[in-house]
């Protein structure tokens, strides 16, 4: 006698599936042959894997034999699980992405070649250990190599760029400019001209200057341009004379008898002796271009663009460490009392 189903058609089943309730004759309560029969339950269960395409119209409380046609109650189709779909689903997405990619990298890879020579690669250094390369964005570097090749970062300059804001340390050996290798060669003017030509362009690396005012304030101001356009007295602490007219420190608003406290990064607030406190002024000053144009600070020590009429392209050269400290005003010094820087 049918009871019901379990599963309706277009249902997946694996094997061992309930498919339908059935109730079957289990003995009879008597011995008479006519006598009532036990019924028991029974569970039809799938015997394979696949799913219900077709169940018999079969109704529940009636013998089967009475409703069957066929042989069977119920047909089941092979066919994969329904997670298999899935699963196919996402091996063609994986399969497609791969497809992709090599054509996104291929692209990629096409755009950073066209727009590499546009790029600096850098100053390249021998740190001792390995090669180390630096990009930088401002000049001039700051570092103090006495003018010779192979050249060797011995010191920093006062307000030194490559000190206070690159990666480079005292003791490492420059060995390529713009990925132009210079093979230890000896010759500093042409070492220095490579520089020259790869930093030109470069924004400058301003003077910064701090000074207390009359009234206790501290003011800190950057320069560009030299002579900057203060007069100094020979005391300490060393404080501000007077100031050209006109000039960079006229225009930023520096007066008479303010204090200089700090130089780029040297503190001058001290009992520092006025010798000591000059040669730093100086020294910060020589990296900053002249305010006529004639010169242009590069890399560091004693490197600039020299311009004059008769040439028609900028030329890079080195200087005397005399010659490029200092910018002096000409021979109408009010005092020799007074240094002008």
């Amino acid at each position: 006698i049918f009871k019901g189903w379990k599963v309706g058609a277009g249902s997946h089943v694996t094997a061992g599936t309930p498919i339908a309730e059935v109730e079957v004759p289990s003995r009879r309560l008597t011995a008479s042959v006519e006598g009532p029969i036990e019924w028991q339950s029974e569970t039809i269960k799938a015997p394979t894997w696949g799913s219900i395409s077709a169940e018999q119209p079969l109704k529940s409380g009636m013998k089967i034999s009475d409703q069957q046609v066929g042989p069977t109650i119920a047909t089941i189709s092979a066919s994969p699980p329904w997670w298999c779909n899935i699963l196919g689903l996402v091996v063609l997405l994986f399969c497609f992405l791969c497809c992709l990619l090599p054509c996104v990298r291929k692209r990629q890879t096409a755009e950073w070649h066209e727009a590499k020579p546009l790029l600096k690669t850098g100053l390249t250094f021998d740190t001792g250990t390995e090669m180390r390369t630096v990009i930088p964005e401002y000049r001039p570097l700051g570092i103090k190599h006495n003018n010779e090749a192979p050249i060797v970062v011995h010191e920093f300059t006062v307000n030194s760029y490559a000190k206070n804001q690159l990666p480079i340390e005292k003791g490492w050996k420059l060995v390529a400019v713009d990925g132009e290798q210079l093979n230890d060669s000896t010759n500093f003017k042409e070492v220095s001209e490579k520089i020259g030509e790869y930093m030109q362009d470069l924004p400058l690396w301003p003077l910064p200057l701090e000074f207390r005012l009359k009234t206790g304030e501290v003011k800190r101001l950057e320069f560009t341009e030299r002579p900057i356009g203060v007069v100094f007295k020979p005391t300490s602490p060393i404080r501000v004379h007077s100031v050209t007219e006109g000039s960079p420190a006229s225009r930023a608003g520096v007066q008479a008898g303010w204090q200089v406290i700090k130089i780029g990064d040297e503190d001058t607030n001290g009992k520092r002796p006025f010798s000591e406190v000059s040669t730093i002024f100086k020294e910060g000053v020589a990296a900053i271009d002249t305010s006529c144009g004639s010169q242009k600070a590069l890399a560091g020590q004693d490197t600039f663009i020299e311009n004059t009429e008769a040439e028609e392209k900028p030329k890079v050269s080195p200087t005397t460490q005399k010659s490029c400290l200092v910018c002096l005003p000409g021979p109408g010094r009010s005092s020799p009392t007074v240094e002008d820087l």
